[in-house]
């Protein structure tokens, strides 16, 4: 992990310099033009006088200016940045689908968010190899595990209801409800006898972990926004769920990945960062998942650490899209579910849950109607450094659909 750590710091350090030295609109102030606007180019630069003009315009991330006998300066090749840059179109308001704990409220202001996400893990990878599934019955034995079975693929879908509300100015509250559908298939072993190479499946749903915390604006600017995330999650998913598979007869609990919440109390503490462009804006978010303590049945899952980075780009005034990519750094278990036999499968061992994935996101954001929105991002992992023997990610989904009022 000491690595990971060295590349996480290297990531950060990166982006922030990526970020700081985009290149953005700069304002300045000039009184002495005439009364209507004017144009001119001067070495690939656009000038637009703007006089005469009172009138407050929202710019994207709810920041109001006063324009008042200003000049804008732009950069631009031709002079369609007049169009592409009218303030109610200066940059994409909304992060990617996959990105939460980035959007301050209006004061009193409630939202209501629907948000679905499909995972779909395919196969088995040791450290950065994929393995076949008759590979991994073998490869799982040489590391004392999956003497009953291998898991092949798992699906993962997870409906949440979000509420949302602007307690002032710079504070939003929310809560979150999940509910969890998980489904994982395995591949028996020679212990089963005739069966052996049969495969099977196990299936669990219901309530899961309940999500509360508040969003704190800490700066805001034009075109800047910085957001700390004071999230936390508390135990409410069941980790105590059984089931008879694979024997059919004798009800054993299911394995780590297939249970509905995590079992402790979990710090998720966050900082998101974003910067309006003309048409689009960039974004940079930090975001842990952190359990505290060990769970009833001894254990504490993973430490998570997410580095995002993205770009949306804004087609027109509904419609956006996105570009992200994702860093995500995984601790192993600590302590162990005595219950589970970690020689039956390698989704039973505690100390083979952590890992590193970078991922690359796409989607769109449409605002449709009256403060409705649609959000959806579709994921591919493009690389995966596991520890031990796992399932490898294959792709995942996120869509919402949301609405302020």
């Amino acid at each position: 992990m000491s690595n990971r750590c060295t590349d996480l710091a290297r990531t950060l350090v990166l982006c922030g310099c990526i970020l700081w030295e985009f290149p953005v609109a700069a304002w300045s102030q000039d009184n002495s033009q005439g009364n209507h606007p004017a144009i001119r180019d001067e070495n690939r630069r656009v000038s637009i006088d703007i006089v005469d003009l009172d009138r407050r315009v929202e710019l994207v991330g709810g920041v109001e200016k006063s324009f008042d006998d200003k000049r804008v300066f732009l950069h631009a090749s031709d002079r369609s940045i007049l169009e592409t840059c009218r303030p109610d179109r200066l940059a994409a308001r909304y992060s990617p689908a996959g990105i939460t704990g980035d959007q301050i409220q209006d004061p009193g202001e409630f939202l209501v968010e629907y948000r679905y996400m499909h995972a779909s893990l395919d196969g088995n990878r040791v450290g950065t190899k994929k393995v076949a599934d008759n590979e991994a019955l073998a490869i799982g034995q040489s590391l004392n595990t999956n003497f009953g079975a291998t898991p092949t693929g798992m699906s993962a879908d997870i409906h949440v209801l979000r509420f949302m509300y602007g307690w002032s100015d710079n504070v939003t509250l929310y809560k979150s409800l999940q509910f969890p559908s998980l489904k994982m298939d395995y591949l028996r072993n020679t212990p089963f006898g005739a069966l052996s190479g049969m495969p099977f499946t196990t299936q669990n749903e219901g309530f899961g972990d309940v999500g509360l915390g508040a969003l704190w604006c800490v700066y805001e600017c034009e075109h800047q926004e910085l957001i700390v995330n004071l999230g936390s999650s508390f135990r409410t998913g069941d980790i105590s769920n059984t089931t008879t598979e694979p024997t059919g007869l004798v009800p054993q609990d299911f394995s780590y990945p297939m249970r509905l919440g995590s079992g402790t109390f979990n710090l998720r503490p966050g900082v998101t960062y974003k910067k309006n462009l003309c048409q689009g804006s960039l974004g940079m978010q930090f975001q842990t998942d952190l359990p505290i303590g060990r769970s009833s049945d001894n254990y504490s899952v993973s430490d998570e650490f997410r580095l995002n980075t993205w770009y949306s780009h804004s087609l027109s005034e509904k419609l956006t899209l996105s570009l992200r990519l994702e860093n995500l750094w995984k601790s192993n278990f600590e302590g162990r579910d005595t219950d589970l036999l970690r020689n039956f499968t390698s989704v039973n061992r505690p100390d083979m849950r952590g890992g590193y994935w970078l991922n690359l996101g796409y989607g769109f954001n449409w605002a449709f109607l009256c403060d409705q929105r649609i959000d959806l991002e579709v994921i591919h992992p493009i690389y995966q450094d596991l520890d031990g023997i796992q399932l490898e990610q294959d792709w995942s989904l996120v869509t919402s659909w949301s609405v302020a009022f």
